[in-house]
């Protein structure tokens, strides 16, 4: 039978594999940061070094009664994030964050206010469900390679893009509540509902999907899908916007010219230049309410959709000018549809005596 392998052997493959992966992985950022912000009103008597220099929580002096309840203010906040990727390929590449903000201020009137804002991953009709969770982006190249358009395509990239934000405040008027733990925050949230002034969750794929193209004679062409949903909970109930939109675009650039035969001196070059752009775009937005739960009414809805065509053109350097067009509808359940059509050029001449 064949030789077992010897243990520096083993030892080197083991040192091989773990490079080969530590390889694919994105350096690891993590950061953290918390400040403390105190001021005093009508102190009376001398302020203890250890307050002015933050180790102590408090002065322990008293406040002159003409400041009444104005007597100070205290704020805390504390800030959270990390970043790494991952490339389990020489063409993918994958992109991960996530970031997390508290914040809590009491004055001397006894109002004390909270916030919390989080990267979330949410689902469910109106996002009702989620978890905290990282943003991501992930982008793949060499598409070109595709059998099916290889033929045709020079190179091809395929992006995909993912946030989404959880934002919370609270209010709190002359109460005892406990402190809300940076990395456990549900307990606090579940606790205080009743404080709760507002909740919005933001999510957004920008873009959901999204490709780049090169084709012969470098034709570029780009096209991009995003949307994004946002939901509001406050005392008037729920509210939720959706949008969706669209873009494309297309360049040529040309380069040309041509050659005047002078007798007894040189020829002579003229150049011009020509780029033809086209554009898309379309955007729908939806906004609804609701004072009951899940049964929403749309309060407005807003539609566009346009395309432009824009040619630039250069003869030497003495002559320039181009050409635009473009035609936009948009429609809304308030006023209705409108269309718009605008054209124009322009030309310059380079005079020099």
């Amino acid at each position: 039978g064949a030789p077992a392998a010897s243990p520096a052997a083993k030892e080197n493959d083991f040192l091989h594999f773990l490079h080969t992966t530590a390889g694919k992985i994105s350096p690891i950022s993590i950061s953290y940061n918390q400040g403390l912000n105190r001021t005093g009103e009508g102190v009376i008597g001398r302020v203890p070094n250890g307050y002015k220099f933050g180790w102590l929580p408090d002065h322990g002096l008293e406040h002159s009664p003409n400041v009444g309840i104005n007597t100070g203010n205290w704020e805390f906040s504390r800030d959270f994030s990390i970043r790494s990727g991952l490339k389990p390929t020489p063409r993918i590449t994958i992109n991960v964050n996530y970031t997390q903000n508290t914040s809590a201020s009491l004055n001397g009137a006894g109002l004390d206010k909270r916030t919390l804002s989080r990267d979330y991953l949410a689902w469910g009709k109106v996002l009702d469900k989620g978890r905290p969770f990282t943003g991501w982006s992930v982008r793949i190249t060499g598409l070109e390679k595709l059998p099916i358009i290889k033929k045709v395509v020079q190179n091809a990239t395929l992006e995909h893009a993912y946030s989404g934000k959880q934002t919370m405040a609270w209010k709190i008027e002359n109460q005892k509540v406990g402190r809300m733990d940076f990395f456990q925050p549900d307990p606090f949230i579940s606790q205080n509902q009743d404080y709760l002034t507002n909740s919005t969750i933001d999510q957004s794929f920008s873009p959901l999907l999204g490709l780049s193209m090169t084709l012969a004679k470098d034709i570029s062409v780009t096209v991009r899908r995003n949307q994004s949903t946002s939901v509001e909970q406050r005392d008037q109930g729920l509210s939720m916007r959706k949008e969706n939109s669209w873009t494309a675009s297309s360049s040529y650039n040309h380069r040309g010219g041509f050659t005047i035969p002078l007798p007894f001196m040189k020829d002579f070059r003229i150049q011009n230049n020509m780029s033809f752009t086209l554009n898309y775009d379309s955007n729908k937005s939806e906004t609804f309410g609701s004072k009951e739960e899940n049964k929403f009414t749309r309060l407005t809805l807003n539609t566009m959709w346009k395309v432009g065509l824009r040619i630039q053109y250069s003869f030497t350097s003495k002559v320039t000018g181009g050409m635009n067009y473009e035609y936009r509808e948009t429609e809304t359940n308030a006023t209705g549809k409108k269309i718009d059509r605008d054209f124009g050029f322009d030309l310059n001449l380079a005079i020099s005596g």
